[in-house]
């Protein structure tokens, strides 16, 4: 029989790929361990009561087996907007990622500068709540050396989330500036 920790090591190692699939990367030195802190002790940190499950642990089990095999290619979700062309730079790749157990709400795009000397790029972004309005807007710069691209992602501020939810229900480049 396979020791606890053994198992959950070679999960991990399994996950690896779906992780860096999903932009979130496992460190390579990276500690796993298995065991349920003490509830007395959590009480008196958290002031809460803690209830330990075997359910609970299987029904985490239960959710990998029905995702189906780990290595199993999802397809790419499409962009949610157009590349974005401002001379030799392109803005490609432009998502924006929901809130999620697994994630924290922005908009992660590239830029590419294809041009032959370094180009500093501005990007500008709007926060759309459900109805469409715009509630906020951010920017995200970087200094992009020649022929190579920039990944970023702009979060969407702390004080429009709410746990598992946000009041943002979409961020869209609305400006693209190249010094």
């Amino acid at each position: 029989m396979m020791a606890r920790e053994e198992w959950l090591n070679k999960l991990t190692e399994s996950l690896r790929s779906t992780f860096a699939d999903l932009g979130h990367p496992l460190p390579d030195k990276l500690r796993i361990s298995c065991g349920w802190p003490s509830s007395h002790a959590l009480a008196n940190k958290k002031g809460m009561r803690v209830v330990k499950s075997r359910f609970f642990v299987a029904g985490l089990c239960a959710l990998f087996v029905m995702a189906g095999p780990v290595d199993a290619k999802k397809k790419p979700k499409p962009p949610d907007q157009d590349p974005i062309v401002q001379g030799c730079v392109v803005v490609d790749e432009i998502h924006f990622q929901p809130s999620a157990f697994y994630n924290t709400p922005g908009l992660r795009a590239i830029v590419h500068n294809n041009c032959n000397k370094a180009a500093d790029v501005v990007v500008k972004v709007a926060l759309f709540d459900a109805q469409g309005t715009q509630l906020d807007g951010d920017s995200a710069s970087q200094d992009i050396a020649p022929r190579t691209a920039w990944s970023f992602f702009i979060p969407v501020p702390a004080q429009y989330q709410h746990g598992l939810s946000t009041d943002v229900k979409m961020i869209r480049i609305i400006r693209v500036g190249v010094l």
